[in-house]
């Protein structure tokens, strides 16, 4: 499906098919664009789609003229359609197509494979992967006929060339190129929202662990200024070492930064109700348990109840049994 341009020797001999071909011609936007190539297929990768789209070449003539984006992906991932030969002459006023168009050489000798260039066994015409896949349909320069394929006449070269000097050719190119590169707009997009996700992850993890050890070691958060306090105090001290601390200190005041005395509520309690849980499953599994209960005066004369549990909590291996007891 993927095939390659002739090689030197096949160019010469298309020559003598096609004299109006010419192997020292300069091009256009291969030369500005070199890095355009075939994308390398994965049949690993496009097993999965093909099944669920039905499509097993990416020949212009098997679709119509709206792509779903299903299509459009397997497409793409199929890369041009470049059947090798032989070419049928559609009629006597056109000249069969040689897969010689595929390449060209330029000025200096190298080959330089014309990535875009596609032949149609379905439509019998040539056209553009490119500009079928990613021309503005809506600019008012837009033309079809590379789209839905041309016909091969004489001095096809100069159709070709004139066809890569287009605006519309040029835009497709680029944004073809930036497609094989990762850089659409949805690639980005998810890019930059995973990147967010993992920053403010990150963030979390640090501000729960330390509030975690200001409670562990019975430190109050905050006093009456919530701007300062061992959280906040903490929490700065760690931004001179820690990146994702430093570049939430950085950010301008007003923007979410996850450290007001409401989150710092909101996290305690959740951790509290984590603990009580894990407590409750624990007491819930004991074989053995007692139950101390005291109570005691506070200064308004009301007596405060504490409830003790004692329990005994063993933790068993992969094959269910027994082999640690803690109390």
């Amino acid at each position: 499906m993927h095939g390659r341009a002739a090689d030197s020797s096949e160019a010469c001999s298309s020559s003598h098919i096609h004299p109006e071909i010419e192997e020292s011609q300069a091009h256009t936007l291969s030369d500005v664009h070199p890095e355009i190539e075939e994308p390398q297929v994965n049949d690993s990768d496009i097993s999965a789609d093909n099944a669920d789209c039905n499509i097993i070449s990416s020949d212009r003539g098997n679709f119509g003229d709206n792509l779903t984006e299903c299509e459009r992906k397997i497409i793409f991932k199929l890369g041009p359609f470049k059947p090798q030969g032989p070419f049928p002459k559609v009629s006597e006023n056109n000249r069969p197509f040689s897969a010689y168009y595929y390449s060209y050489f330029n000025q200096a000798g190298i080959k330089i494979i014309r990535p875009w260039l596609c032949y149609s066994n379905v439509l019998n015409k040539p056209y553009c992967h490119f500009c079928w896949l990613l021309a503005d349909r809506q600019n008012k320069s837009y033309s079809s006929a590379w789209v839905n394929g041309v016909s091969v006449r004489s001095n096809f070269t100069q159709t070709i060339l004139d066809h890569e000097k287009s605006q519309q050719h040029i835009s497709a190119s680029l944004s073809y190129n930036n497609w094989l590169q990762g850089n659409t707009i949805d690639t980005l997009l998810k890019s930059e929202i995973d990147s967010k996700i993992t920053f403010w992850r990150d963030v979390l993890h640090r501000i729960i662990n330390v509030i975690i050890t200001l409670v562990s070691c019975n430190l109050p958060l905050r006093g009456h200024d919530s701007d300062s306090g061992n959280f906040m105090a903490i929490s700065r001290l760690l931004s001179n070492y820690d990146a994702t601390l430093k570049e939430l200190f950085l950010k301008p005041k007003g923007e979410i930064n996850y450290l007001s005395p409401t989150i710092q509520n909101e996290i305690i309690s959740l951790l509290g109700t984590n603990v009580r849980n894990s407590i409750i499953s624990e007491i819930k599994k004991a074989p053995f348990l007692t139950i101390i209960l005291d109570t005691t005066q506070d200064l308004s004369k009301i007596d405060q109840l504490s409830v003790v549990f004692r329990y005994i909590s063993v933790t068993e291996n992969d094959d269910n049994v027994p082999k640690e007891i803690k109390i």
